[in-house]
């Protein structure tokens, strides 16, 4: 007797998770919003062939390195504030904070740090997606802290948006 098949989704995202641990195609990027009581955390994960073109477009760096990263920071850090435009109801979520390191990998990956949404819709617009152009691509995750799915969708240049419906966070818990 054969063991029963995963089902699709399961699939999918067994497939993209395995993904993670390895470098990035440079026209993939993974999103993986976490949705916390007092905040909404996003990283935005992307080669970093891929990054400097949204930071270097007439490209003069050929690559980051721990060495030469500092000089760059501050320009990442300005590119973090435009990845995406995330809305709550009818409300622009206002970016807390951003960051951006260079991974064990050598990809990119940005911090972002929105205030925590209200109940309902959620919005996620990847607007560095139709700054790269044609082919560029990538999925987001939602999930809760403990990993909870709450919605995934891929996301390319020509439909950058995700949308997904999420209940009221739990207030933050007191000592």
């Amino acid at each position: 007797m054969r063991p029963p098949l995963p089902s699709l989704r399961s699939s999918l995202l067994a497939a993209a998770l395995a993904g993670l641990a390895h470098a990035h195609e440079p026209q993939e990027s993974w999103s993986n919003a976490v949705l916390h009581p007092d905040r909404l955390a996003v990283e935005v994960t992307m080669a970093q062939q891929t990054a400097l073109r949204l930071v270097d477009p007439n490209a003069r760096a050929i690559a980051l390195t721990e060495d030469n990263f500092a000089d760059f920071e501050t320009r990442l850090n300005a590119c973090a504030r435009q990845l995406y435009v995330v809305t709550s109801g009818r409300a622009t979520l206002p970016l807390r904070e951003t960051a951006a390191h260079l991974t064990e990998e050598n990809d990119i990956a940005f911090t972002l740090v929105y205030p925590p949404p209200a109940a309902g819709r959620l919005q996620f617009h990847a607007a560095f997606l139709a700054k790269l152009g044609e082919g560029f691509g990538g999925t987001i995750y939602l999930s809760d802290p403990a990993g909870k799915d709450l919605g995934w969708d891929q996301i390319m240049w020509d439909h950058p948006d995700f949308e997904a419906i999420v209940a009221a966070p739990s207030p933050p818990r007191t000592p």
